[in-house]
């Protein structure tokens, strides 16, 4: 209860001085209870939404890994990965490399989105109805072998309705390209353009498809850099 014993004393201890603060008392008393009730209730909710998300989460763990995984959940929210092998309890896995706590990353996010989809006609839940919004990611693959690669990609497409990347050019393979390149709607380049000189740099390139473009402009009036669309730098 919010209220401490103190306070519930000093409330008696009026009332038998006064009869007319028992209508005040019972309010008090009527909020308390609402209270409980109402932490009791959120409690439950959590622990049902801590359930849906490790569904969630191991389904895309499942379509996003080689090898036999699962995943959970726990109530501090701490992503906990378990590997299982044929005649073998699951054993949890301790030590990730980066690539594997990269991807788990990703299939965390994408289990939120998954499970922000299927909230979306909840409209008499006690919490706001799921909302799936456009799905941001920086740089997603940079940690990922090229396989890993193109099955983030696919798992991440299939769970928004609009997926932005962000990309530099060691991202961007051709597993990658060939993954996305039928859902891309439009695609941009960052160019930057410096007042220096270049004084013999190497230029900064990047290949998409079969054409490279140039990502870095000298002897600019201003440093600056342009956003410009893949089909006007073409």
């Amino acid at each position: 209860s919010v209220f401490d014993g103190n306070l519930g004393s000093e409330i008696g201890g009026i009332q038998h001085a006064s009869p007319q603060v028992e209508r005040p008392r019972t309010v008090v008393g009527l909020i308390d209870a609402l209270i409980d009730n109402l932490e009791r209730e959120l409690a439950s909710v959590e622990q049902q939404g801590i359930a849906r998300i490790t569904q969630a989460l191991n389904s895309v763990v499942g379509r996003s890994t080689r090898q036999k995984y699962s995943a959970e959940v726990t109530a501090e929210y701490v992503l906990r990965l378990y590997k299982e092998e044929a005649g073998m309890a699951r054993r949890p896995v301790y030590v990730l490399s980066s690539g594997e706590q990269r991807l788990l990353d990703l299939c965390f996010v994408s289990a939120l989105v998954s499970v922000c989809r299927e909230r979306e006609a909840e409209e008499n839940a006690i919490l706001f109805p799921g909302a799936v919004a456009p799905l941001v990611v920086d740089a997603p693959f940079g940690e990922l072998d090229p396989e890993y690669q193109a099955l983030a990609a696919k798992t991440m497409m299939g769970l928004s309705d609009q997926l932005i990347l962000f990309l530099s050019k060691t991202h961007w393979t051709k597993e990658v390209d060939q993954a996305i390149r039928p859902q891309i709607g439009k695609e941009h380049l960052l160019v930057g353009h410096r007042a220096s000189p270049a004084f013999g740099a190497a230029p900064v390139e990047i290949a998409i498809g079969p054409k490279t473009y140039q990502q870095m402009h000298y002897d600019a009036e201003q440093d600056r850099t342009q956003i410009v669309s893949v089909q006007e730098a073409a």
